[in-house]
């Protein structure tokens, strides 16, 4: 149940996202990823369960958020999940564990 809900957020989120960019990454950032944690937590190499919510992040919501058409590319994925206080976006890896 979780792992359906979890595939169709980064979608929802992403659609959002173009007309309410800053809402759209709050949403993803405090409800499905603080629920991708909590799995992490609670599970044991949970990691592989969400190999599609990072393809739907990298493929849907991140271009979605930065107005461009393509996927971001592995480097811009990288630089999204640094912290706020080093300037960029603080969305994790949902396929790390933590």
């Amino acid at each position: 149940m979780l792992m359906t809900v979890a595939l169709g957020l980064p979608s929802t989120m992403a659609r959002a996202s173009k007309k309410f960019p800053q809402t759209a990454h709050v949403a993803m950032k405090i409800s499905l990823q603080m629920e991708w944690q909590y799995v992490h937590r609670t599970v044991s190499d949970a990691g592989t369960f969400f190999d599609g919510v990072e393809e739907a992040l990298a493929s849907e919501f991140l271009p979605s958020l930065f107005g461009v058409d393509e996927d971001i590319t592995c480097k811009y994925r990288k630089l999204a999940e640094l912290p706020v206080r080093h300037g960029d976006l603080s969305l994790s890896n949902p396929t790390t564990n933590f």
